[in-house]
């Protein structure tokens, strides 16, 4: 039996730090956990609460008469994810993806 006490109970920069280590290793969350000391369940959470943070975002209604120079919008999401829509696509279609997108990351 493991007698070292899990971390569970530590702030956002202590998980910020282990999230961005756990995804440069190559592990699992599981194994990863393991081998730092971490409670498995709060290295969960803290994944959903700082990407959700990243997620976060507001729309902005563009106006109608504003010209394109390209026939699609451009997204970068976290400097990971490159997203073109085009100009014709259905919002809900859009929102659509972001849901998809939130649930990935």
């Amino acid at each position: 039996m493991n007698t070292q006490k899990k971390i569970n109970n530590y702030g956002k920069e202590f998980w910020k730090k282990h999230i961005k280590k756990w995804d440069k290793s190559g592990l699992n969350k599981s194994e990863y956990c393991r081998q730092n000391n971490l409670g498995y369940y709060s290295f969960l959470d803290w994944i959903k609460r700082i990407n959700s943070e990243k997620m976060s975002c507001d729309f902005v209604k563009l106006p109608l008469n504003s010209k394109q120079t390209e026939d699609c919008y451009k997204f970068t999401l976290d400097d990971r994810i490159k997203i073109e829509v085009p100009l014709s696509a259905n919002p809900e279609n859009l929102t659509t993806i972001i849901k998809a997108l939130r649930e990935k990351l």
